[in-house]
């Protein structure tokens, strides 16, 4: 899995939490309509537009990640393994956001404190750079195991 490990990973990760967001959303979207919190004017179209906006949404938060990582694992792609991708995912992921993480704890004075949307404006960026690693760990099994199929098909 060496051969360009330092561009298939962020891609491969980024590409999970794509599709991880947009079945969560779709999901938490036919819930709603089934428990009558969606609009009842709501049609099937309003609900893809809706969905694809979001997923939009989502491309443009990890596209800067995507380029930060992936220059990252390409200045330092002869230094090291795993570990320092490991490591290279989880910084580009804190350099956006941490100034997010500032914001939201600053405005902790001026939103509801740590009470409901202000600690969760404030945990979810810094829970985030977590997460990526997570998938990050899990894109890379999956292309491990890929990899290997291949191999064995050979």
């Amino acid at each position: 899995m060496t051969k360009r490990a330092w561009l298939r990973e962020p891609l491969a990760t980024a590409s999970m939490i794509l599709v991880v967001f947009v079945a969560w959303l779709a999901a938490y979207t036919v819930n709603a309509m089934f428990n009558g919190v969606a609009p009842p004017y709501s049609s099937g179209f309003d609900v893809v537009i809706r969905l694809g906006v979001s997923a939009l949404t989502v491309v443009a938060v990890l596209a800067p990640w995507i380029g930060l990582a992936v220059l990252g694992n390409y200045l330092l792609r002869r230094r090291g393994g795993f570990g320092l991708r490991l490591l290279i995912t989880f910084i580009a992921a804190e350099i956006l956001c941490l100034p997010v993480a500032i914001w939201a704890g600053i405005a902790l004075t001026h939103n509801d404190g740590w009470r409901g949307l202000g600690a969760l404006s404030f945990a979810a960026p810094v829970i985030a750079p977590i997460l990526v690693v997570l998938a990050h760990l899990l894109a890379a099994a999956f292309l491990q195991a890929v990899t290997i199929r291949r191999d064995v098909a050979r």
